[in-house]
């Protein structure tokens, strides 16, 4: 899995490589950017559009990586409150177990009236004489 992950990452390399060298002219020009705000005019220095297309994929990285922890850190949180809810029905699960181990404990045990009867000779035998 590590290889391939190398792998894609020399192919995406290669790719904007191959993407900058074949347009030198577009990426080496330069540009200025402008804004007009009604009560100024400013205007940015020439700048090589490379820079500017960079800067432009480094922000959308970033707002990328912002949207994915913050969606992260949501999803840690349900998980925790999710754990914490399996947890406490797990010991209500175990407390329940216990009580009906408890209750069966008692009707399990055979007091000397009760008759059991053998499936193969059909005959009732007490159950002091089985114990035996």
């Amino acid at each position: 899995m590590k290889k391939l992950k190398i792998a894609i990452w020399v192919v995406l390399l290669g790719f904007v490589v191959i993407v900058v060298f074949q347009n030198q002219d577009f990426f080496l020009g330069k540009q200025s950017l402008r804004i007009n705000l009604l009560v100024t005019d400013y205007r940015t220095p020439e700048i090589y559009n490379l820079v500017l297309s960079f800067v432009c994929f480094i922000g959308g990285l970033l707002l990328g990586s912002y949207i994915i922890l913050l969606d992260r850190l949501k999803f840690n949180k349900k998980i925790k409150v999710l754990k914490a809810k399996n947890d406490s029905r797990l010991a209500e699960i175990t407390a329940l177990q216990e009580e009906l181990d408890s209750l069966r404990g008692d009707t399990e045990e055979p007091d000397s009236k009760t008759v059991v009867i053998k499936t193969e000779s059909q005959e009732p035998v007490n159950v002091q004489n089985q114990q035996q």
